[in-house]
């Protein structure tokens, strides 16, 4: 006959299971953080590149509005 099973028991349980899979949770998140923040940043590439593309091509009254759109905004941080 199987032994009784305390509150005690099933408490324990419990936690154990709360710990082991916490950092399942933590991970996911921080890869999904990483995933979207890759994604928006190889959306700016792209645009710049296609910026950089007309800016070649562009005829010299359309320059400027390519180049104060490739302008960072003030304040900005730049490296």
């Amino acid at each position: 006959m199987p032994a009784p099973v305390s509150d005690q028991t099933i408490y324990d349980i419990s936690h154990v299971i709360q710990l082991s899979v916490a950092p399942v949770f933590l991970l996911t998140a921080i890869g999904t953080i990483l995933g979207v923040m890759s994604a928006r940043l190889a959306r700016i590439v792209d645009r710049a590149r296609t910026l950089h593309e007309r800016l070649e091509t562009a005829a010299e009254d359309r320059a400027r509005p390519i180049h104060d759109e490739m302008r960072p905004w003030p304040g900005a941080v730049t490296w």
